[in-house]
C-alpha cells in the first residue's frame, strides 16, 4: 500500500461510504444475533431513516429498513423486547462492533489475497470504523456502544430493588405474548383458530359477517387472551372440570365441531367462572393479579374501539377457548375420552 495515489484514496474512501449501510445492517444484526439467542422476545433492527420504507419479519426478527440516511437519530439500531442478563447485555454490546470488525477483515483478507490496493485502503477504513465504536462517545443524547459497554460496567454494584418470582415471570410471559401477537399467522394452524376467535365478537351482537373495526379490534382481543395464556405456560388442567360442565351443556344442544368449541367457550366468558387458576402463582390473589395484567397491557387501540364489557367477554373467550382447545388436545394424546 505504499505510494497510494491521491485519486486512489478518493475512491476507496467513496467504496466505504457505500458500503456504510451494508455493514450498518451487519453491525445491528451482530447486536440482534445475541438478543434472539438470549432471550424469547422480539427483536427490531432498524436501519435508516425512521418511518421505514420497507418492513418484513422473520419469526421474532422484524426489520425496518430505508435507504434514506438517518436524521438526528443513530444510523442503526437493535432493539430486544426483553431483558437480558448482565452478560448477555455485555454481549449484546459488543456484538455489533466485533460483527463489523469482522466483515471489515474478511474484506481486507480478500483485498490482500487479490492484491487490490483500493479494497485493501476499504477494508482498513472500514475496520477502523468498526473499531471505533468501542471509544466511549456520545452525541445528541446517543451513546456509542463503547460507552454504554463502559456504562454497564460502571453500574454493575448499583442497588436494584429485589424482584419476586412472580415479576420475573410476568415479564417472561410478556415478552413471549409480544412476539405472539405480534406475527399471530405463525401460530400453527392459524386459519382453523381465526375462525374459532371470529366467534367472540359474534357472541356479543356482531353479525358474522361483519368486517367493522369493533368486530376486527375483538377479534384481537379475543386473540390477546389465547395469545396470553398460551404464554404464561401455566395449568389449565386446573380448570378441567369448569371446561368439562361447559362442553357437556354444549353437546346438549346437539351442536357439533366447531360450534361446540366455540360455544363451550363463549359460556365460560359469560359466566363468572373464575378462570385465574390456571395461571402461574402461588395464591389465589398472586393468579388472579397476573391474569388481570395481560388485560392491563392490551394495546390502546383496541382499548379505544370496543366497550368495556365486550372487551371484557372477547379477552375471556380467548383464555376459556385456547384451555378447552389445550385440555382436548392433551387428552386425545392420552387416549381419555371425556375430554375429546
Amino acid at each position: 500500500m505504499n505510494g497510494i495515489s491521491p485519486d486512489l484514496l478518493v475512491v476507496a474512501i467513496f467504496v466505504a461510504a457505500l458500503l456504510t449501510p451494508l455493514f450498518t445492517l451487519i453491525h445491528e444484526l451482530g447486536h440482534a444475533a445475541v438478543a434472539l439467542t438470549r432471550t424469547e422476545g422480539l427483536v427490531t433492527v432498524r436501519v435508516g431513516r425512521s418511518p421505514a420504507a420497507w418492513q418484513m419479519r422473520f419469526g421474532r426478527l422484524r426489520f425496518q429498513l430505508s435507504l434514506r440516511p438517518a436524521r438526528h437519530e443513530p444510523a442503526g439500531i437493535a432493539t430486544a423486547h426483553a431483558g437480558l442478563s448482565f452478560a448477555g447485555r455485555i454481549a449484546f454490546l459488543m456484538a455489533g462492533p466485533v460483527a463489523d470488525a469482522a466483515a471489515a477483515a474478511a474484506i481486507l483478507a480478500l483485498a490482500i489475497y487479490a492484491r487490490s490496493t483500493m479494497f485493501q485502503i476499504v477494508g482498513v477504513l472500514l475496520l477502523a470504523a468498526a473499531l471505533i465504536s468501542f471509544v466511549p462517545s456520545g452525541r445528541r443524547g446517543f451513546r456509542s456502544d463503547g460507552r454504554r459497554l463502559l456504562d454497564e460496567l460502571r453500574d454493575r454494584n448499583a442497588p436494584r430493588p429485589p424482584r419476586s418470582e412472580l415479576e420475573t415471570s410476568l415479564d417472561e410471559t410478556h415478552t413471549r405474548w409480544v412476539v405472539l401477537f405480534s406475527h399471530m399467522k405463525q401460530v400453527p394452524n392459524w386459519k382453523r383458530l381465526a375462525r374459532l376467535l371470529a366467534a367472540a365478537p359474534t357472541a356479543v351482537g356482531y353479525a358474522p359477517d361483519d368486517r367493522g373495526a369493533a368486530h376486527q379490534a375483538l377479534c384481537k382481543v379475543a386473540y390477546g387472551g389465547w395469545s396470553w395464556r398460551e404464554s404464561e405456560r401455566g395449568y389449565p388442567e386446573r380448570l378441567r372440570q369448569p371446561i368439562l360442565d361447559a362442553l357437556q351443556e354444549a353437546t346438549k344442544s346437539g351442536t357439533a365441531e366447531p360450534l361446540l368449541t366455540t360455544r363451550a367457550a363463549s359460556a365460560l366468558a359469560a359466566s363468572g367462572t373464575d378462570l385465574s387458576p390456571a395461571c402461574p402463582g402461588s395464591s389465589e390473589a398472586e393468579r388472579q393479579a397476573f391474569l388481570s395484567a395481560g388485560f392491563e397491557r392490551l394495546p390502546k387501540r383496541l382499548v379505544d374501539n370496543t366497550p368495556i364489557d365486550h372487551r371484557t367477554f372477547a379477552w375471556r373467550y380467548g383464555l376459556a377457548l385456547h384451555d378447552i382447545e389445550r385440555l382436548r388436545g392433551s387428552s386425545r394424546a392420552s387416549g381419555d375420552r371425556t375430554l375429546s
